[in-house]
């Protein structure tokens, strides 16, 4: 059963890989949330920041009537509900021109439960247009610090109070689908340390990524 699952995702993959006319390049990033995925981004030069979180909403608010990610969140069934939604915003992304960083999940935590933010499906969407995988990371000390300030500030209020070693879990569990999924599309797994107090150095590794895919 499982060879059988695995050669129906690669046979999508090969037929993403040799139809898609690649008109975007695209890179994904991800990161566990308080590594400042978010910062990292906001110094990009070289591409346009495409925000899964907002396009979702901007699908559900068409489709549902949704207001905000509040709402978005209490959507029965949303991993079912969402995925043609998903869908369509990667094939947009495909169509669309010019360099595109994609900031979303590698996986969502409610409880112990951990949902994929990506699906192999949705790769192979993307096909040749993916051009690499960017991994945000911290240590979790530094995360830890940033969701209780987040917290204290009211910022983000929606973030769960997770233990050290909970933040430790997430972030293994992020790095390995980020490895599954580069050795998958036989893509570059990057990874970016935004220590404190050292951001600009962080914007500037994700500058050099986007030179160094986009220009092949």
């Amino acid at each position: 059963m499982l060879s059988m699952l695995a050669a129906h995702y690669l046979l999508n993959i090969f037929m993403a890989f040799t139809v898609n006319n690649p008109v975007s390049n695209i890179i994904i990033v991800v990161g566990t949330q308080g590594a400042g995925k978010t910062s990292v981004l906001a110094g990009l030069k070289e591409a346009k920041v495409v925000n899964m979180g907002d396009e979702t909403l901007r699908m559900a608010s068409k489709k549902l009537g949704i207001k905000n990610r509040d709402e978005l969140r209490k959507i029965k069934h949303y991993e079912r509900v969402s995925a043609p939604w998903r869908r369509q915003i990667f094939k947009d992304l495909v169509n669309k021109k010019g360099n595109i960083f994609v900031d979303t999940h590698a996986s969502i935590k409610a409880g112990n439960k951990y949902t994929p933010g990506i699906l192999t499906d949705d790769l192979t969407i993307l096909g040749r247009n993916l051009k690499a995988i960017i991994y945000v990371d911290a240590d979790t000390k530094s995360i830890l610090a940033r969701r209780s300030k987040d917290a204290g500030t009211g910022k983000r209020s929606g973030r769960e109070n997770d233990m050290a070693e909970e933040i430790k879990l997430h972030r293994q569990i992020n790095l390995a689908i980020c490895t599954f999924f580069s050795v998958l599309m036989n893509i570059p797994l990057y990874t970016i340390e935004n220590e404190d107090g050292r951001l600009a150095e962080a914007q500037n590794m994700a500058n050099e990524i986007a030179r160094n895919e986009f220009g092949k």
